[in-house]
């Protein structure tokens, strides 16, 4: 390997692009063996140079050391760094069921809402650039982006200084903000952030429960109770709105006096058990 043409560098980007995948899948082992490798590749460009020795003894297997392989965060943040765009998978796919529930819109639908709506959105960090504003206090601008789209968005001194920690490439989070319009783009004024496990911006919400009058039974419903907590034994807990669906309407029952745990646990329970249940969080 001629190292003036390919360095190190480019090496290292094409293994964090997958570029080497059919050889050897495992790219941390590709990205741990390569200063060995590379090492290797200079000694015997340096040994033939000097007639040290012969082509014969050059046909050799190199056995790469065992490292465990990149997790899912990290194989993706490095397709990033290297191509600019995810390419393997997308990293808010996996949490695509509890956007559905708990977002107020996907990102490309933002752009399509009036100016001044307050919404909740999840997303990853894909860009961040920090500016002095005019008094020389810290703001950054971000560009939060899903699976389908992006959206630019900003985020004022004092929650920037408050969550300095939070705003970083790669992060995914909630956002909690108003529509503006600049020029002809919509543009989400951040008020609050927290990471995707904090669902904190929902403690106020009512959680709708919708099921499917086909196949149906009373039963369930009794069973479903099960799920639910008094209201004095759950203070985070959220309200429930139940929904059984009809082909051509919707009747609801009021659940007074109860409450569910919001929390990704037990609603991951609950769904896996009513397969055919939708839930929907409204928030205030």
């Amino acid at each position: 390997m001629d190292t003036k043409k390919v360095n190190r560098k480019t090496i290292e980007a094409l293994i964090k692009a997958g570029a080497f995948d059919s050889l050897e899948p495992n790219r941390a082992k590709l990205m741990h063996n390569l200063p060995s490798v590379l090492s290797i590749s200079n000694q015997t460009k340096f040994s033939i140079l000097f007639k040290q020795v012969s082509l014969l003894s050059l046909d050799k297997t190199f056995n790469l050391e065992e490292v465990p392989p990149w997790d899912l965060d990290e194989t993706l943040n490095f397709e990033k760094s290297a191509l600019g765009f995810y390419l393997t998978d997308h990293p808010m796919r996996r949490f695509r069921k509890w956007i559905n529930i708990f977002s107020s819109y996907y990102v490309e639908k933002i752009k399509e809402i009036e100016e001044g709506t307050k919404i909740i959105v999840a997303g990853v960090i894909s860009e961040i650039k920090v500016k002095n504003t005019r008094n020389g206090e810290k703001m950054a601008i971000i560009k939060i982006e899903d699976e389908k789209s992006s959206l630019k968005a900003l985020v004022f001194p004092d929650l920037y200084n408050q969550y300095i920690h939070l705003l970083k490439e790669g992060a995914m989070l909630w956002f909690k903000g108003e529509v503006d319009k600049e020029e002809e783009n919509k543009v989400l004024l951040i008020e609050d952030l927290a990471e995707l496990k904090d669902l904190k911006f929902f403690k106020d919400g009512k959680l709708n429960v919708l099921f499917s009058s086909e196949n149906f039974k009373e039963e369930k419903l009794e069973y479903f109770k099960n799920f639910l907590i008094k209201e004095e034994n759950l203070e985070s807990g959220l309200p429930i709105q139940l929904y059984l669906k009809y082909p051509d309407y919707l009747v609801c029952f009021e659940i007074n006096g109860y409450k569910i745990d919001p929390s990704y646990e037990h609603l991951s329970l609950l769904l896996d058990t009513f397969e055919e249940i939708h839930l929907k969080v409204i928030f205030s």
